[in-house]
């Protein structure tokens, strides 16, 4: 009588065996679409985000562009010049809302900047090679969206050609960063 018992036993198992595996891979199948369900909502809510900012300021750059100390201070740079720009930047980034605006002249180079009395440092990168940057020395209004890595927060870049004559004597970008 054991003996008969032994098969159905194996059987039982086998079976109990497979229902637990089915339940497990059914499970992960479960936990996998919830993950992917999430990230998309994430990612329709990180696009909404930006597209919304971008509507909301994207005629910044070129208000400032189009501002005659502005155009000024990137024909003939002085100290009066430079100071007057930067406090004007300083408002306007405060008043729009902004992380940063800057003023760049024709080889990349800020010449004043809205966080003028905290990052003087700023002073000495070169912009020449950012997409904004080259965006707006082709005549075109400049939108830039920085997502480096994973640890860094995002970012991104607006911005308008300045024209003296036209010819292209700068750009006023403004930047934003957000997080998730």
């Amino acid at each position: 009588m054991s003996i008969r018992i032994f098969p159905f036993a194996i059987i039982v198992t086998l079976l109990s065996a497979l229902v637990t595996w089915q339940a497990g891979q059914y499970a992960r199948d479960w936990s996998l679409i919830q993950l992917k369900e999430q990230g998309e909502d994430r990612l329709l809510s990180t696009i909404s985000e930006i597209r919304l900012l971008i509507g909301r300021y994207q005629h910044l750059p070129f208000l400032i562009s189009q501002n005659r100390d502005v155009q000024q201070l990137l024909i003939h740079s002085t100290p009066d010049r430079v100071a007057s720009v930067s406090r004007f930047l300083e408002q306007t980034n405060l008043v729009a809302g902004s992380t940063a605006q800057f003023v760049l002249n024709r080889k990349g180079h800020a010449e004043a900047f809205s966080h003028w009395r905290e990052q003087q440092d700023f002073y000495q990168l070169s912009h020449f090679d950012s997409p904004y940057f080259q965006q707006a020395s082709q005549g075109e209004q400049g939108i830039y969206i920085d997502l480096d890595d994973a640890n860094t927060v995002g970012s991104f870049y607006l911005s308008a050609p300045v024209y003296d004559r036209g010819r292209f004597v700068g750009q006023p970008p403004c930047g934003w960063i957000w997080n998730d």
